[in-house]
C-alpha cells in the first residue's frame, strides 16, 4: 500500500519561494535592484519586453509605481494568454505570432522571458530554504516509508527532487522516477528509473526539464535549473 504525499504552493511557501500572486511582484523588486550595467546586458531585454507587455496588456507601468503596491495577475493568467493566443493562432497588438514586421515573434519571446522570470524569481528565494522537505524525506526514510510514498506536486522547484536525488547517491534503488520520458534514457547519460524509484508526478513541469518544441521532447537537468543555466 502506497501513501500519497501532495506538494502544492504551501510547500513550497514554507520553505521561502513565493507564491503565485507574487512572482511578478518579487521580479520587478528584484530587476529595480540590478546595477546599471547588469540591466543593460540580456537581463535588461528581458526586463523591458516584460514591463511593455503589463504596460500594453495590465495597464500596470511598473516604471512608475512600486511593484510591492500592485496586484500583479498570477504566472498561470498571464501565461494563459500567451498559450490560448498561440493556441488559437491569434495574436495581439503589437505582439504577433509570425515572423513579420516590428515584432516580429514577439509573443513567443515574451513567453520564454515569462518562463525565465519565474525561474529566476524561485532560483534566488530558494538560496534560503529552511530545509523542511529535507526533514520530511529524512523522516520517511527512517520509518521504513519512503520507498512506499508517490509524491504528487504542482511546484516548478526542484526542493523535493534534489532531496531526494541526493539522498539516493547512496542508495541507488532509491532515484526519481519521474513517470515521463527524457531524451537522456536514450542517450545513456542519466538512468531510467528502476522498480524500486520514487514517484515524483510534477503535474505543471518543473524547472529541471527542458522541452524541445521542434520533436517535442524533454530532458532531464538533474540538480539543475535547466531553464535559467
Amino acid at each position: 500500500m502506497r501513501t500519497a504525499i501532495f506538494l502544492g504552493a504551501g510547500a513550497s511557501a514554507a520553505e521561502g519561494a513565493p507564491i503565485q500572486n507574487d512572482l511578478f511582484k518579487e521580479y520587478f523588486k528584484s530587476v529595480k535592484s540590478l546595477p546599471a550595467a547588469v540591466r543593460e546586458g540580456t537581463e535588461g531585454e528581458m526586463k523591458k519586453e516584460l514591463l511593455d507587455f503589463f504596460r500594453v496588456m495590465f495597464d500596470i507601468d511598473v516604471r512608475s509605481i512600486v511593484p510591492s503596491s500592485v496586484t500583479f495577475p498570477t504566472f498561470e493568467e498571464a501565461l494563459g494568454l500567451l498559450d490560448l493566443a498561440e493556441l488559437r493562432r491569434e495574436a495581439f497588438k503589437q505582439y504577433e505570432l509570425e515572423d513579420f514586421g516590428r515584432y516580429g515573434n514577439r509573443l513567443r519571446l515574451v513567453r520564454k522571458f515569462m518562463v525565465f522570470a519565474m525561474a529566476k524569481v524561485i532560483n534566488d528565494a530558494l538560496n534560503r530554504t529552511k530545509r523542511l522537505h529535507e526533514s520530511l524525506v529524512a523522516k520517511l526514510g527512517t520509518s521504513g516509508l519512503l520507498t512506499d510514498t508517490v509524491f504528487i506536486s504542482t511546484n516548478y522547484d526542484i526542493i523535493i527532487d534534489n532531496v531526494i536525488s541526493r539522498r539516493s547517491v547512496n542508495r541507488p534503488g532509491e532515484n526519481l522516477d519521474y513517470g515521463v520520458e527524457f531524451t537522456n534514457f536514450r542517450r545513456g547519460d542519466w538512468s531510467r528509473p528502476g522498480p524500486s524509484a520514487i514517484p515524483l508526478y510534477k503535474l505543471h513541469g518543473s524547472l529541471n526539464w527542458l522541452y524541445c518544441a521542434n520533436d517535442n521532447t524533454l530532458t532531464l537537468t538533474p540538480y539543475e535549473k535547466g531553464v535559467i543555466d
